[in-house]
């Protein structure tokens, strides 16, 4: 017989293992990635439902997140507003940020995280040295957040890193 996905599994089954210990069980026994979003995943659909249309609100939500931080990194790196409101538009457009935005992973989450790293390092690097301190500790929370996110975050961590050693040689 045809086995459907919707014979395995009952919206009734999914709410009750839908508790801490077994996200926490589930995200380590597939590899440990993703633990930010399965956390947030979880909480998410104890507020609005398992539905289809509610767990894909979550990564629309991170998307909708992203394109303030797109607008602010483009004036940070640009000086100009013009840039920015372009790259906010390419972004918001671009067929991969409309993809993501509709699918139930981590994707979105770990943009708008990496996104956020990075507007904290370009604070970082443009700050008087008496606020260093602040942006590096924010930084620090960002980045961490990245890795729990997605562990291929830690590419645009090495790129960060790459960036900051030049700023200090120079």
């Amino acid at each position: 017989s045809d086995v459907c996905s919707s014979d395995l599994f009952t919206p009734a089954d999914v709410h009750r293992s839908n508790h801490l210990t077994g996200v926490i069980a589930a995200t380590s026994d597939d590899n440990g990635n993703a633990f930010l979003y399965n956390l947030k995943l979880h909480f998410w659909t104890q507020l609005f439902g398992n539905s289809d249309f509610s767990v894909r609100m979550l990564a629309v939500v991170f998307s909708i997140l992203c394109i303030p931080l797109v607008f602010l990194l483009a004036m940070q790196w640009s000086g100009s507003r013009r840039v920015a409101v372009l790259a906010s538009f390419f972004f918001t457009v671009h067929p991969l940020s409309i993809g993501i935005a509709q699918l139930n992973r981590t994707n979105t989450l770990t943009t708008f995280l990496c996104l956020a790293a990075t507007l904290l390092l370009t604070k970082l690097l443009k700050a008087q040295r008496n606020d260093r301190y602040k942006w590096s500790v924010l930084y620090g929370i960002s980045a961490g957040l990245c890795l729990m996110a997605h562990y291929f975050s830690v590419y645009i961590l090495l790129a960060h890193f790459v960036l900051l050693v030049i700023k200090i040689k120079k």
